[in-house]
């Protein structure tokens, strides 16, 4: 039996499906505003990313009674000087390993077209893979491809250097005010709020308060610890390029599930044009690291994994990779976080009560 009520809750879902494809129509007005907003967002998501690792720290300086300005600057200080010895420490040998990354890239993709024909070649891998010829040839064509693209398209490194030097100069400035006033802003939220709604969206965003704080801290302490490891592992079998191949395969790994693999295939190519052996110490020090961290770092960092299913995770992490590459890969995960907390509330709020009446009366 169809109720008035049900009616009135259709008529509103037609009305916000109407205001939407409306916005849709007049989408070129807001091209501005999405200009700005490009602009902003990373330094606004990076400067987050970092007031999640610190705010421990600042709340140990505040039950110290240490005023918050000055808090704040001393860790600006020591953030300094930690920089300072890593420039000195770490900063050469990644730079060395970068430029000569850079300036051998011709001769690795020589090499690997060098291994790619020994692997046609071979009596064993030929009966393995009875298309080898034109396996290794399409491989070969799409490490062309690459060289081209970055050849061609050399510009798109002088944009993300001027992006770079913008987040460099803005990230320290956001932080600041997010490390300073940040408790202040959900007070200022909740001000702007109709009075019977500010209980509810006080414990909603505490909630999402929570569950960032917990996921961002944890998976970057997490990824440092893997980058160690990786990095004294890379250098005890001898891996070329050791420091930075450990920095890019730990950083994907901050991706669930799939930056495992993303993480690894660079080393693995790097330690295939050195010798097949390679290969093996590689995938071994990659394994060693991995399980160091799921059985290891994580539950001591984390305390528990993430309610959130793996098949959902991976539908989560190909949706935002199709939309918005390894960036949307990154913050697929928190993103969903905040959107699940704000879903649950505003349906426990809005919609829970509505529907059970509707069910009751039908």
């Amino acid at each position: 039996m169809v109720t008035d009520r049900f009616l009135r809750i259709c008529l509103r879902i037609i009305a916000v499906m109407l205001i939407v494809y409306l916005l849709h129509l007049i989408a070129f007005v807001f091209h501005p505003i999405g200009v700005i907003i490009g602009l902003v967002i990373a330094p606004f998501v990076i400067s987050g990313f970092f007031y999640y690792l610190l705010r421990p720290v600042i709340r140990y300086m505040d039950n110290r009674n240490m005023n918050r300005t000055v808090s704040v600057l001393l860790i600006y200080f020591a953030i300094a000087v930690v920089l300072a010895i890593l420039s000195m420490v770490v900063w050469p040998t990644l730079r060395q390993q970068v430029l000569d990354f850079v300036a051998n890239g011709p001769e690795l993709i020589k090499g690997i077209k060098s291994q790619l024909s020994q692997w046609g070649k071979d009596s064993f891998m030929s009966e393995l893979f009875p298309d080898s010829g034109g396996l290794t040839g399409r491989i070969s064509a799409y490490l062309s491809r690459a060289v081209s693209w970055v050849t061609d398209y050399s510009n798109r490194l002088f944009s993300f250097v001027t992006g770079f030097f913008i987040i460099i100069g803005t990230c320290p400035l956001i932080l600041y005010y997010m490390l300073k006033e940040g408790e202040k802003l959900t007070e200022k939220i909740l001000l702007v709020l109709p009075v019977r709604f500010r209980g509810e969206a006080g414990d909603m965003m505490e909630e999402i308060d929570t569950a960032l704080s917990g996921y961002i801290a944890g998976r970057m302490l997490s990824t440092l610890f893997l980058a160690i490891i990786t990095f004294v592992g890379f250098l005890l079998v001898g891996l070329p390029y050791s420091l930075l191949l450990a920095i890019l395969a730990s950083v994907f790994t901050f991706i669930p599930y799939v930056g495992v693999v993303i993480g690894a295939i660079p080393p693995l190519i790097v330690a295939w044009i050195d010798s097949p052996h390679m290969v093996l110490w590689v995938l071994l020090v990659l394994l060693i690291a991995q399980q160091i961290q799921d059985h290891l770092l994580a539950p001591l960092i984390f305390g528990k994994k993430l309610e959130i299913h793996p098949l959902t995770t991976i539908f989560l992490l190909l949706v935002a990779g199709d939309f918005g590459g390894i960036i949307g890969m990154f913050l697929a995960i928190p993103l969903y976080m905040v959107a699940k907390i704000v879903t649950i509330r505003i349906y426990r709020l809005f919609f829970a009560e509505k529907v059970q009446e509707i069910q009751e009366e039908t």
